[in-house]
């Protein structure tokens, strides 16, 4: 029989192991659902507050395309719980990006109470990774230099560490 701390312990790597499967671009099949599933265990977690993202830039405010990432939350007994949305395919979601023009004054908004930090990816036109954080601050996404068209990713998580949801804000940014 094990002891309360290797039952404590064996609870906490669980939730670990459990939550990094939902790290960004999670390795799950194009099956999935790219919203959260509405069926899973019930949670005594209070609900999740999700805020909301916006892209301002040269005075102009943008609403991103919002995509489901991953959720993570504990059931009834106190397991750990982990969902993940599907893989961002850019021919998928081309259509749905909207650009807006980089000026001096770019800067990305989160209304609400963030979990942590938010994780910022920049990619080429193509959808091929170009560079990749993590900050609290939007002046920390790198910026190309070079002129074009760039889509940026930022996954946001809601919540708190034992009831979470995490979304993509996707959009295309336009150097000239």
């Amino acid at each position: 029989m094990r002891t309360f701390k290797a039952k404590l312990l064996y609870r906490i790597l669980g939730f670990l192991l459990t939550f990094a499967l939902i790290i960004p671009f999670c390795a799950c099949s194009s099956e999935q659902p790219a919203s959260p599933p509405q069926t899973v265990v019930a949670s005594a977690a209070p609900p999740i507050v999700e805020g909301s993202v916006t892209v301002i830039s040269g005075g102009e405010e943008l609403i991103p395309f919002k995509r489901f990432a991953g959720a993570s939350y504990l059931n009834e007994a106190g397991d750990p719980v982990a969902a993940c949305g599907m893989q961002i395919q850019g021919q998928e979601i081309e259509g749905e990006l909207e650009t807006i023009r980089y000026s001096e004054d770019f800067d990305i908004k989160t209304d609400g109470n963030p979990k942590g930090e938010l994780s910022y990816t920049t990619f080429l036109e193509t959808f091929d990774e170009a560079y990749m954080g993590s900050s609290s601050l939007a002046s920390e996404l790198v910026i190309p230099k070079e002129p074009g068209t760039y889509i940026i990713r930022v996954q946001v998580s809601w919540g708190e560490d034992n009831n979470s949801t995490a979304y993509d804000y996707v959009f295309k940014l336009l150097i000239e």
